[in-house]
């Protein structure tokens, strides 16, 4: 059974942040003393939810992808963090949501730039929907964002840090879990 806590939570959510980062960083921008901070990292490690690289004679920590604990309590963050998608955003995905469509991805950087990943298995179909949604947002609310159509067989853990998912988001962590895993499972054969 997990243990999480308020620390636990915001070491979490900074990896997903983060990638990968040194231990005296996490000190620095979560401003948690050394000791706790470590002991709460051990308590995630034990329970499998981050992992530790050593790199020369520091250590660098990060989310373990391939524990599915670790996304079903992403989901359930997920779902206890207000959304930031603009409404009109979401309006105007909703017109052009389908069966095709597998998961959808919202990310917005520090800048400000949008972006919406579609998944799909019909990428022909979806690119036509996905460019007119786009340009309904620019014309009618001045809403400039990147639309970004990929097929569902494509590797999608790059796009997996700093999102929100606004459909179909328990789903799309699981499948990411399992591409990770044949991904890893491919690189170990590889290796024999």
């Amino acid at each position: 059974m997990l243990h999480i806590d308020d620390e636990k939570v915001k070491i979490i959510r900074f990896l997903m942040k983060n990638k990968e980062i040194l231990f005296s960083d996490l000190v620095k921008k979560l401003k948690i003393s050394r000791e706790p901070l470590h002991r709460k990292l051990m308590e995630l490690m034990k329970e499998n939810l981050i992992i530790r690289r050593k790199l020369g004679n520091l250590y660098l920590y990060s989310l373990n992808l391939a524990n599915m604990k670790l996304h079903s309590l992403l989901s359930y963050l997920d779902k206890l963090e207000p959304k930031r998608v603009d409404k009109r955003v979401l309006d105007e995905l909703n017109k052009i949501i389908n069966e095709s469509i597998r998961y959808v991805l919202f990310l917005e950087n520090e800048k400000k730039d949008k972006r919406v990943v579609i998944f799909t298995n019909e990428r022909e179909e979806v690119v036509k929907l996905a460019e007119t949604m786009r340009k309904r947002l620019e014309y009618k609310y001045n809403i400039k964002i990147n639309i970004s159509v990929i097929d569902e067989t494509t590797q999608c853990r790059k796009f997996f840090g700093k999102s929100v998912t606004i459909f179909n988001g328990e789903r799309f962590y699981f499948e990411v879990a399992n591409e990770i895993e044949r991904i890893e499972k491919e690189k170990e054969e590889e290796l024999i």
